[in-house]
């Protein structure tokens, strides 16, 4: 705001280069849907149902641990399969097992983590039966990690329960190798 009787002096405006022109988009789109005829439809799921067929067989390979080599190898002789289309389903398929393992391995990792804090926390005594503090955030030491009623603790030792039965499932499933895969799934 300026005074009254001041006056205010504007700074000059910086020079403006000239509006450019810039041509239209040029070039041709493509179409990505085909025209087929009903005779190459049934040529293309056949393709489809024979790649399928061959992933599969790989599939079980690479969860059994067979080297991705070998398998592009044993792919285009028994299979007939160009070699570029057997080293593409080979490294898809070694991703779906790495991942579908790190997913287990991860959940291990996610049910022992909760296992330790319920744990801990189950140990120690409930508020309400140690120092009668229910509702205030202060505890004394021995029921400090506690939960704030019985009742509660109660239903933490059965998720306990529950969390200890899922672990075991998933250490049986890590020893036997079985890593249940789903192709083409989220």
């Amino acid at each position: 705001m300026s005074e009254p009787g001041r006056t205010v002096r504007l700074m000059p405006s910086r020079p403006h280069s000239p509006t450019r022109v810039v041509p239209g988009p040029t070039g041709a789109s493509v179409r990505s849907r085909l025209r087929l005829e009903p005779s190459e439809k049934g040529l293309l799921a056949a393709v489809g149902e024979h790649l399928t067929r061959v992933r599969m067989v790989d599939l079980k390979a690479a969860a059994a641990g067979v080297a991705r080599n070998d398998r592009v190898k044993a792919m285009t002789a028994d299979h007939g399969i160009q070699s570029r289309y057997a080293g593409t389903i080979a490294k898809d398929n070694d991703a779906l097992v790495r991942m579908t393992k790190d997913g287990l391995y991860r959940h291990r990792a996610d049910l022992r983590a909760a296992i330790r804090t319920l744990e801990r926390r189950t140990k120690a005594k409930s508020r309400d039966t140690c120092c009668g503090r229910v509702r205030t955030p202060k505890a004394c030491s021995s029921c400090r990690d506690g939960y704030a009623t019985r009742s509660e603790r109660a239903m933490k030792c059965r998720r306990l329960d529950v969390l200890r039965a899922r672990l075991a499932k998933v250490e049986r499933r890590i020893a036997d190798r079985d890593w249940r895969l789903m192709p083409g799934g989220r």
